[in-house]
């Protein structure tokens, strides 16, 4: 059982906590097994299930209250509701959690928590009982970052600045770069300020990283009228790109891989020691003849060592096949990780972006189109590499119309049923006939409403194609609520995503691996729930202020590709059709 059980851990530990969970409940089946039961919890939990990874676990921890497992588990479960519902029950629940464990275990991490938590539910007394203890269980000098950020916490408890400070410090010096934990502790101490005053130069020292997007032009195709960014001022540019991330601090940067800006960008992002997360409109080699190999090997071989050394996200793994639109999409997407990670650290993103004035006089297209999307104009900093041209030059030139983009590469030829769409697909899992057919019944009359998408229906199925990724998710939440009415929600799976999709004109028939993708997903997701790829909830993250998008984990959708999926949360009910 100990192989298995690892592979688990191992699912959970990679975030891929959807996957996680469907493989532990089929293991379930035929065990018993205390380890199995906490990682259904845990991966329940943090795929966007916490109160039904709650009554799951609960029965469990009375029957085990002494397992620090089950207990940190258990209290994390309901801190979790307490910070989604502002419910006092589940913060008082968590304290007593925590606090039973502790006294029975000494544990560290559930007496941190318990001390916390006490504060946090009005037990200050109690906090600070805790906090001394753990102190005293503690070595003043230890080097461990987890046992550092207690001492921190403790010391803060008890509102001793000097030694909190001293402890954060070290604490912060031992994870580095490691942004992820500097963010969970970030988010700790953003908590405990809403209810006991944190130190300013303690939320200082865990204050999150900038996060910066790159969109700008690449290097002149040698077919250019008019120069926009010729290679000889490649130094003076990314000088300018170097200055714009230091002054705003980056430390977490997002961005494509084309030849001049993109890679520019990444280069300087790594050499100034920050996260780079890299991103591809289409496969690799369609990219590489678009977007690189014009300006020569040294540019393909910096793209080559990019793409191996640091994370790379496919906005799809197909043809590029003259699609202009994919580019517009992957800005879309890259923009919207990098306001999602700016939400998760209570920051706004930044968008540095290289952008001439030879571009402002053309209506559209490539960077031009990018900015537009931006939806947060006092966080842009520009670069125009037009200031490192000789002006004699400029004014000697005149404007090309047939300027290249990758959009006029003569290899490629575009498809003209081949369109972005926004895929909602519905599902009944495991349903009689009798559900079945109510489902048919009640969505005919509904799908009657919904003139603006492409249909296709399947076998207790159904397939919608949006042209935005807000009409999918609105007719999502309405269509799962009234079937909520007439099948039971336990029988109803809703996926989201988005992506290149053949459209046939005529029959309004629906084709390609995206909407393969849209299904896949089905397999792993929580039935009665709203889920989406990246690609669809990062594009909604953009500018939608009624939902809120919650990581659910990463999903196998075929061998060596991994997806992540998020739950769709509705603000409001303002979506009813």
């Amino acid at each position: 059982m100990s192989d298995p059980i690892h592979h688990i851990e191992k699912l959970v530990g990679e975030g891929r906590f959807l996957e996680a969970r469907s493989k532990t409940e089929k293991m379930l089946l035929d065990s018993d097994d205390l380890r199995l039961k906490q990682l259904l919890a845990l991966s329940m939990a943090k795929s966007g299930a916490p109160k039904a990874a709650m009554d799951f676990l609960e029965p469990i921890y009375r029957e085990h209250p002494e397992d620090p497992e089950s207990a940190g588990i258990l209290g994390s479960i309901y801190k979790e509701l307490f910070k989604e519902t502002k419910t006092t029950k589940y913060a008082v629940l968590s304290r007593d959690t925590y606090l039973k464990n502790f006294q029975q275990t000494g544990n560290h991490y559930t007496g941190i928590n318990a001390a916390s938590m006490s504060a946090i539910s009005g037990s200050v007394s109690k906090g600070r009982e805790v906090a001394r203890q753990l102190i005293n269980n503690i070595s003043a000098n230890t080097t461990d970052a987890w046992e550092l950020a207690t001492l921190g916490e403790a010391h803060l408890l008890l509102r001793e600045k000097e030694r909190s400070v001293e402890y954060y410090g070290k604490c912060r010096h031992a994870l580095g770069s490691d942004w992820g934990k500097v963010n969970s502790i970030h988010n700790q101490l953003w908590l405990l300020n809403h209810y006991i005053p944190v130190f300013e130069q303690v939320m200082n020292i865990f204050s999150p990283p900038a996060v910066a997007v790159f969109v700008g032009h690449m290097i002149d195709h040698p077919s250019r009228g008019l120069s926009r960014f010729p290679e000889p001022v490649e130094a003076q540019v990314k000088e300018a790109i170097t200055s714009a991330i230091k002054t705003i601090h980056a430390k977490i940067g997002y961005c494509s891989v084309a030849c001049g800006g993109d890679i520019i960008f990444a280069e300087a992002m790594v050499e100034t020691g920050a996260e780079l997360n890299l991103f591809l409109p289409f496969q690799i080699d369609d990219f590489l003849d678009v977007s690189v190999k014009f300006a020569g090997l040294p540019w393909v071989d910096r793209f080559n060592k990019l793409i191996s050394e640091h994370p790379v996200k496919f906005i799809t793994r197909e043809p590029y096949s003259g699609s202009d639109e994919l580019f517009t999409f992957q800005s879309k997407v890259m923009f919207g990780e990098a306001m999602q990670r700016g939400n998760m650290m209570h920051i706004s993103p930044y968008l540095i972006s290289l952008f001439s004035n030879v571009d402002a006089k053309i209506k559209e297209g490539g960077t031009r189109d990018s900015l537009k999307l931006w939806p947060l104009p006092d966080k842009r900093i520009n670069i125009n590499p037009e200031h490192f041209i000789n002006v004699a030059v400029i004014k000697a030139t005149k404007l090309n119309s047939d300027t290249i983009s990758p959009a006029t590469n003569q290899k490629f030829q575009g498809d003209l049923n081949r369109h972005i769409r926004y895929l909602l697909y519905i599902r009944l899992q495991d349903a009689t006939t009798e559900d079945g057919e109510r489902f048919n019944y009640h969505l005919t009359k509904k799908i009657k409403e919904i003139s603006n998408a492409e249909i296709q229906r399947g076998d207790q199925s159904i397939l919608f194609a949006f042209k935005t990724p807000e009409e999918a998710a609105g007719v999502a939440w309405s269509v799962l609520r009234l079937l909520r009415n007439f099948v039971p929600s336990s029988k109803v799976r809703v996926t989201l995503h988005a992506g290149p999709v053949y459209v046939d004109e005529v029959t309004s028939s629906l084709s390609g691996p995206q909407t393969e993708i849209v299904k896949s997903i089905q397999e792993f997701v929580i039935s009665g729930k709203v889920y989406a790829s990246f690609q669809f909830a990062t594009v909604l993250a953009i500018d939608s202020k009624d939902y809120a998008m919650e990581y659910a984990g990463l999903v196998s959708i075929h061998e060596n590709e991994k997806l992540e999926i998020y739950q769709l949360n509705r603000h409001a009910e303002a979506f009813d059709l």
